[in-house]
This record gives C-alpha cells, sequence and structure tokens, in this order.
C-alpha cells in the first residue's frame, strides 16, 4: 500500500509539471493582442469597491510620492485602476493624467472622482499604444504595471516614451514585484513553440504565465535586479533613488 501511495503522489507531480508546461506552451501560440486582452481581463474587476478605493497609497507609493511628487505636479499615472491611487494625487492638487486598459475600472475611477468632486483626465488603452501630448513631472507606473509589458525591447520603449514626456527634472517611478523565477526549460520549449507557430511575441526568462477559468489567465514578468537597471539604461535613464520594501521601487531620471 505504501508503494501505491507514493506511485500516486509520484505521478501526480508528474502531471503537475506536465499541466504547467502545457500552459507555458499554450501561451505561446497566443498572438500579442490575445496577450494584452488576457491582462486587461486580469484587471477588470480589481479592487473597484468603494473601500478598496478609499484605501489609498502603499507605504512605498506614499514614500514615492512624498519624495518626488510636489503638490500641484503634472502626473502620468499608467495603470490608473479604480482609481486607488489616483485620487490621492488629486487630492494633492496634482494634475492627473491617468491610462488604464481596463474600462470596468475607468469607470469605478471615473465615479469616485465624481463622488469626491475631483478631476483627471482619463485615457482608456495600454500605456505603449495611447497617444499623449504634453509634458509631466513624473510619470508613475502603478502597482507593478511595468511588469506587465510583455518583452523586454517592448519595456525599453516604454520607458523611452515615459522619459519623452518627462519635463527638466522630471522623474519616472516604478515597482516591480520580487517574484520567484520560473523554471529555465518552460520558457525554453515555449519559445520554441512560438517560433514554429510564428506568434508576434516570445516569452522570455522571468515571464510568469498564470491561467484562469482553464484558459490564458495573464502575464507577469518576474525581475532580476540588473534587469531593471538594464532596461532603463537602455531607455536612457539612470536610477536616482532605489529601495526595497519589501517590494522593489525605484525612481528614474533621464
Amino acid at each position: 500500500m505504501r508503494f501505491v501511495t507514493g506511485l500516486l503522489f509520484s505521478l501526480g507531480r508528474f502531471s503537475a509539471r506536465v499541466s504547467l508546461l502545457s500552459n507555458y506552451v499554450a501561451a505561446s501560440t497566443l498572438s500579442l493582442a490575445d496577450v494584452k486582452d488576457g491582462i486587461r481581463g486580469s484587471w477588470d474587476g480589481f479592487y473597484v469597491r468603494d473601500e478598496d478605493i478609499a484605501s489609498g497609497l502603499m507605504d512605498w507609493e506614499q514614500d514615492l510620492v512624498t519624495r518626488f511628487i510636489r503638490p500641484g505636479a503634472a502626473v502620468l499615472l499608467i495603470g490608473a485602476g479604480s482609481g486607488r491611487d489616483l485620487i490621492p494625487l488629486a487630492e494633492k492638487q496634482c494634475r492627473v493624467t491617468g491610462v488604464e486598459p481596463a474600462s470596468s475600472a475607468l469607470d469605478a475611477a471615473r465615479r469616485a472622482l465624481r463622488e469626491r468632486q475631483l478631476e483627471a483626465t482619463l485615457i482608456e488603452g495600454f500605456f505603449e499604444d495611447v497617444r499623449l501630448s504634453g509634458s509631466f513631472d513624473a510619470v508613475m507606473f502603478s502597482f507593478f504595471s511595468y511588469s506587465y509589458i510583455p518583452e523586454s525591447h517592448r519595456r525599453i520603449a516604454a520607458l523611452r516614451k515615459a522619459a519623452a514626456h518627462l519635463a527638466p527634472g522630471g522623474h519616472v517611478l516604478i515597482s516591480y514585484p520580487p517574484m520567484l523565477q520560473p523554471r529555465p526549460i518552460l520558457i525554453t520549449v515555449a519559445r520554441a513553440s512560438g517560433a514554429i507557430c510564428r506568434s508576434d511575441w516570445r516569452l522570455e526568462p522571468g515571464d510568469v504565465v498564470t491561467i484562469r477559468n482553464g484558459g490564458f489567465g495573464g502575464y507577469a514578468h518576474a525581475f532580476r535586479p540588473e534587469e531593471i537597471e538594464r532596461e532603463a539604461t537602455a531607455a536612457g535613464l539612470r536610477f536616482a533613488y532605489r529601495r526595497d520594501y519589501p517590494d522593489p521601487v525605484a525612481a528614474l531620471v533621464r
């Protein structure tokens, strides 16, 4: 009986590994548009309750805002969500432009702003895709949103775009989650599968795929510390400030 029990546990572990590999391979065959739809869907309905919106800035966000965003500053908030971090900026008399791909989150943000008699400019879409004008004293990637941009070259392009809209002396503020790196074999096999299927994007080392309701649930990138510095340098930015909270955050300048 002990042998049978051990065999069943071994089969369970093997099945779990096969399932995980299948998920990565399946994700690699998606188009980039499908991946972005999955990312958008993962944020629909997130933090839309009134008590969630009213919870305000987390400690690391408050520290960044206090250090680098003065009252009345022009702020571009990427991943504005339902308004949890947008509202404290508006209450600080900042001129806030929020970019958010999830329409239900934006609806909640509009409602919350209206109830508080606050104003902000809200734009629906992914930061990489939307058209922007003007300059900002701070460009803030909200709550790990930088980690949800697939592919290193696209994240670098996003940082370049952010830098292009910085006013003199402005800062780009980013955070990234301390996540475990997936096993390299998952990425290797998924990249090969993506090449065979001629998908228009590729999984990269550190990419984490999540599953929801039996299908693709979302994407995030688990950074090594040197990756952030490498991508910032490639975008023409350098570190002005960096700290682990334990969630790592950084302020970048041109």
